[in-house]
């Protein structure tokens, strides 16, 4: 492709020396003097290796809820000096989808010098939920007639996690179900003290008084204490990702929920339909922002969800959330060993409610008091 136009600025070039020699006079020299430079430039180009050094990219803010804005600055820096007329900068992304939301998307600088350095900058309005990573970029100089072009690649990477939106809900304690009968599910500092069952590795946030000394002094590694009646009184939220119009809604309602009762009781569990075996449990800030990125992350499975491989073993209530409950969501339900707490957004028709199972109908103008209704009723 390059020699091909390499041969066209030369052709075009021997066309207009060739025009001058036989048409004579000072126009047609003036034109030959005057085209010259340009095609000696486009000619340049087409031989030259550019390079770049590294793409930096700015984005401020990193971290966002649906809905907000960023600005992206991107910085580049080429090795060379040489002067490009019209150079252009294509970032490539993990979601083709993300250009919808630019601003400010022409990508095209005129330099016309020898600078080395180029910023562009633009903005994303109005993000959806979800992580959107820059893979790399390419950067297209060219002549000011397109004749000739260089390209240069770069594949540094950069991400943007939308977090979804987290509205106030007011906390209210959950009774949860015993074989003795109903109480509140406590804080889990209460139950820092009790008895230890096991020991686990050490992870960042865990408290001084839960270190097993006597295994540390055994092995040089830290473990931790874990107590009983710490893993029976967890709130566990799960989250229904099948298909459904309403799916960002019950995504925004458990990222609420998980903030409430993490403020509240400074643990919970939470658990992805689309990986039901997977239960996180959050006992410090660490762990809960590792929840909210799995929420800005879920997306929708089509595949069949199994609710008997949910481990509801250690849950004293389980928060179900979901745009839809079927006959066959509540059939499972009634054998867990737990109070079930179904957040839905869309009337269901269900033949049976189980003993241990409450269906809360749920609209986004709902959320401040959503806690109140369970005790309603």
């Amino acid at each position: 492709m390059k020699v091909r136009k390499l041969l066209q600025v030369i052709v075009l070039q021997v066309v207009v020396f060739c025009f001058a020699m036989f048409q004579g006079g000072f126009v047609s020299w003036f034109i030959f003097f005057t085209v010259t430079p340009f095609l000696v430039y486009a000619g340049l180009m087409l031989v030259w290796r550019e390079k770049i050094v590294f793409v930096h990219r700015e984005i401020t803010p990193n971290q966002i809820t649906s809905g907000e804005s960023v600005e992206v600055h991107v910085h580049v820096r080429r090795k060379t000096v040489f002067p490009i007329a019209y150079a252009m900068l294509e970032e490539h992304v993990n979601q083709p989808n993300l250009q919808h939301f630019r601003q400010n998307t022409t990508p095209i600088i005129k330099i016309g010098s020898f600078s080395r350095n180029f910023i562009w900058t633009y903005t994303l309005e109005n993000l959806p939920r979800g992580e959107y990573r820059f893979v790399g970029a390419d950067f297209y100089g060219t002549d000011f007639f397109g004749l000739g072009s260089l390209q240069a690649s770069d594949t540094s990477s950069k991400s943007i996690i939308v977090y979804p939106k987290r509205y106030p809900i007011r906390y209210v304690p959950i009774q949860a179900v015993y074989e003795v009968g109903m109480s509140t599910t406590p804080r889990s500092s209460v139950s820092d003290s009790t008895i230890a069952v096991g020991v686990r590795d050490y992870e960042q946030g865990d408290r001084l008084s839960w270190i097993h000394w006597k295994s540390f002094a055994k092995s040089q590694q830290l473990r931790t204490k874990e107590f009983e009646e710490r893993q029976s009184e967890v709130v566990g939220i799960v989250v229904d990702t099948r298909t459904s119009p309403n799916f960002e809604a019950v995504v925004t309602l458990a990222a609420s929920l998980a903030t409430t009762f993490f403020n509240a009781q400074g643990e919970l569990a939470y658990v992805a339909t689309s990986d039901i075996t997977r239960v996180m449990h959050v006992h410090h800030k660490n762990h809960f922002e590792d929840v909210l990125y799995q929420l800005a992350t879920v997306q929708v499975t089509a595949k069949t969800i199994n609710l008997r491989a949910l481990p509801v073993r250690g849950f004293a209530s389980l928060l179900f959330i979901t745009a839809r409950l079927e006959d066959e969501d509540m059939a499972v339900f009634a054998h867990y060993p737990c109070r079930v707490i179904c957040f839905v957004f869309e009337v269901s028709k269900i033949a049976y409610v189980a003993p241990n199972v409450q269906i809360i109908h749920v609209t986004p103008q709902q959320y401040h008091n959503v806690l109140q209704e369970v005790t309603r009723k």
